[in-house]
């Protein structure tokens, strides 16, 4: 399953230099971070929810990279995991109740079909046109973020020079081995190119209205993992035929724009 992305909760991510550890490119421990520059898709909660969902599956090791892993949850409120076992080489394709409750299992295609009727309702044109409403509400706030980011990149700029500062101290403060001043003089110069890197830093750009419903119109024809995390909060079994499925986005489109069953 993809990572969830920091942006969706509006939070912007900058790194001037690439992380050596692999997981740290994606995690960019060392990155500057501007709440609220990006238009909000998800909240807070929600990204952290996602987040905790994405850990618990590493724990486990489930790599089986389901359309709806993570968000299938059995009438009796345990979590529903996907499996795929292959009798007489046919494979059938269910979830199965974590809790083992006795509900048995359910059509995992049956699942997949109804969040992704769910998704081209959600996104239907009038939808569309309330969340493009509500980034540009987000807008207004423009000036504020560009504010709070010009003096995020100003901070870190000063943090960079001030390390950049120690290293020249300890190069004049006498005799050092050939090897520790080459290494200060590469970490000095790293030092330089990342303050370049960060003075040279837009401000991110809020996306247009066009922009958005393109997007939104993409997500509608051919929703993919990715896009089921984004916009669907959790699906729940009433029955085997029986689905309900809740959308993140009801903060933005209420409750009658999301919840429903399929």
């Amino acid at each position: 399953m993809t990572e969830p992305n920091e942006k969706y909760t509006g939070v912007f991510a900058y790194s001037p230099t690439e992380e050596k550890n692999r997981a740290e490119r994606r995690s960019k421990p060392n990155a500057i971070r501007i709440e609220n520059a990006l238009p909000a898709i998800v909240s807070k909660a929600q990204f952290e929810e996602v987040q905790r969902i994405m850990d618990e599956k590493k724990q486990v090791g489930k790599k089986a990279g389901y359309l709806c892993s993570g968000l299938v949850y059995c009438f009796c409120g345990a979590k529903m995991h996907g499996a795929s076992p292959t009798r007489k080489g046919h494979v059938y394709r269910k979830y199965t109740c974590s809790a083992k409750c006795g509900f048995g299992s359910v059509d995992m295609d049956d699942v997949d079909n109804a969040a992704i009727a769910y998704l081209k309702t959600l996104l239907s044109a009038g939808n569309q046109k309330k969340i493009a409403a509500a980034l540009r509400a987000y807008q207004t706030t423009e000036s504020d973020r560009a504010k709070d980011f010009n003096a995020a990149i100003k901070k870190k700029v000063s943090d960079k020079q001030a390390e950049y500062d120690v290293l020249m101290a300890n190069l004049s403060a006498g005799q050092l081995p050939p090897d520790v001043i080459t290494d200060i003089g590469r970490r000095m110069k790293n030092f330089k190119d990342e303050m370049d890197a960060l003075r040279e830093t837009d401000p991110p750009k809020d996306y247009t209205t066009e922009q958005t419903q393109t997007w939104l119109n993409s997500l509608k024809h051919a929703p993919d993992e990715k896009t089921i995390n984004l916009l669907v909060e959790r699906i729940d079994v009433k029955s085997k035929t029986d689905f309900v499925v809740s959308s993140t986005l009801q903060s933005v489109l209420g409750e009658t724009g999301c919840g429903g069953g399929i």
